[in-house]
């Protein structure tokens, strides 16, 4: 295995930052069995990992992280094919649901971590879209408080985008960031802290919960208010409106309910 440190550098220089975050983690579960990458060797840690039903985007990460290692080490090795993800309906949760709950029970779920840490975080996340590794990024440059607005910068794409900000989530943020700056990013949040405030909240309610529930969440929260799906790809960075689309699917619950009240 090269110098880990050569890889990062690789990444960086390649533009993919992001996968510093994704991408060493699983490579470190690989090595730590296997010594070397071979195809025999990679093969058998895939069907491991399967065998633990992990779910087939969990199952592509792995593929993707050695990949991309092969790459950088200039390894030809067949990999195994992507597995076909399963377009199931997005895991949301409502703006009630968030602030009446969740926020209201940030107290009891979490009586070690800094609250005022954890409600920015999560506000802002509820408020803006983005993904993980769109957040660990984010600096104090990145936010233009004047025009109430943030830039986000997509390393692999080499593309920016900007998101706007509410006035209470910009006072939270301004708060929060001034009484504790930090050069890991202006939330002052690492990966491993921020993974785990999403499982102490999916624990508390037994409920499928993560990260990328938050991006969920503010897609359809943009769509109640009357964002069209073309306004809220945009926001959330989509390059395919397919990607967004998924969000029109999951209406079904509304049309239900709309269903059930109206035809007799």
């Amino acid at each position: 295995m090269k110098n880990l440190n050569d890889y990062k550098n690789w990444l960086i220089l390649n533009n993919c930052s992001s996968g510093i975050t994704v991408y060493i983690p699983r490579l470190l579960e690989y090595f730590h069995k296997y010594a070397e990458l071979t195809e025999e060797n990679i093969n058998q840690f895939i069907v491991d990992k399967k065998n633990k039903k992990l779910s087939e985007e969990y199952l592509n990460n792995y593929i993707k992280a050695i990949k991309s290692y092969c790459k950088f080490a200039q390894l030809n090795i067949r990999l195994p094919r992507a597995f076909k993800v399963t377009q199931n309906l997005p895991q949301y949760v409502s703006l009630d649901f968030f602030e009446n709950q969740i926020v209201k029970d940030l107290p009891e779920i979490f009586t070690s971590i800094d609250i005022k840490k954890v409600e920015t975080i999560l506000y802002f996340m509820f408020f803006s879209g983005l993904r993980k590794s769109e957040i660990l990024m984010l600096k104090k440059e990145h936010f233009n408080f004047k025009e109430a607005e943030c830039k986000v910068y997509i390393p692999k794409r080499k593309e920016e985008r900007l998101i706007p900000l509410t006035e209470r989530i910009m006072k939270m943020i301004i708060s929060y960031s001034y009484d504790n700056p930090s050069d890991i990013n202006i939330f002052g949040i690492t990966n491993k802290q921020l993974t785990y405030i999403c499982k102490k909240i999916a624990d508390n309610y037994k409920i499928k919960f993560s990260c990328h529930t938050f991006r969920h969440s503010f897609a359809m929260h943009m769509k109640k208010m009357g964002f069209d799906l073309q306004d809220i790809g945009l926001l959330l960075g989509h390059k395919n409106i397919n990607s967004t689309m998924r969000y029109a699917k999951a209406d079904i619950k509304e049309i239900k309910n709309k269903f059930k009240e109206r035809i007799k």
